[in-house]
């Protein structure tokens, strides 16, 4: 049985961290927006173009094109035990298309998983990020043990802040991500499961994987 984890939380709650568990530690499959979007962009397909005409134009891309290009995606097969989405849905209507594709894949087992984590908590991880502009790696100066300034552990290079994180800025963009999270919510109802993502990222992780295993206990053996 294929199980398709569907992680929602407000930026900071730590989806990006539990979908790279759930991909190196138990083989699931990611399936990202943007990568999809830009591997359809640059293989200039029927999908890509038009995305790229909303792109130069300076225009969202509609959200039936890019549940297309998901649809697409999850039709060519998952070979994985499992898919976990990045970044999708984001909107009810893409949540509908969603079930809509999965509903097509004969034995597809989903899980709904909300991520909670109050906004101080989330202003306090986001505001101690330093990445590195080389090599893309974050890293938290509450947590590693690193500041600006100091050497890229994984590749030498500077870490710096990101200059738009600012407390009134995240306080804006949460807001924005309620408003948008509370209509999927209303949608999926008692089927999600909330998670207190305070918690250390294993501990969480722990959880995510105890609650597949709930909802999935004859096929998996993770």
């Amino acid at each position: 049985m294929l199980i398709a984890a569907i992680l929602l939380g407000a930026p900071g709650s730590g989806k990006g961290t539990q979908t790279e568990l759930l991909c190196d530690r138990l083989g699931f499959s990611r399936v990202s927006t943007g990568d999809i979007i830009r591997a359809e962009v640059k293989a200039e397909s029927s999908f890509g173009l038009a995305v790229k005409e909303y792109q130069e134009n300076g225009e969202l891309v509609p959200d039936s094109l890019v549940c297309s290009m998901v649809g697409n995606r999850i039709r060519k097969g998952i070979s994985k035990p499992g898919i976990v989405f990045d970044g999708f849905p984001r909107t009810r209507f893409q949540a509908e298309e969603l079930d809509r594709y999965l509903n097509e894949l004969s034995g597809a087992q989903q899980i709904i998983i909300n991520i909670l984590v109050p906004f101080d908590e989330i202003i306090d991880r986001i505001l101690s990020r330093i990445g590195c502009q080389q090599c893309g790696k974050v890293y938290s100066s509450r947590v590693d043990n690193l500041a600006e300034g100091e050497a890229c552990p994984a590749c030498g290079a500077t870490l710096v802040a990101r200059s738009d994180d600012s407390r009134d800025v995240l306080k804006v963009r949460y807001d924005i991500f309620q408003r948008e999270l509370n209509p999927i919510l209303e949608y999926y109802e008692d089927r999600v499961i909330n998670i207190d993502g305070r918690r250390p990222a294993e501990d969480v992780f722990l959880e995510v994987v105890k609650q597949i295993r709930i909802q999935n206990v004859e096929s998996f053996n993770a």
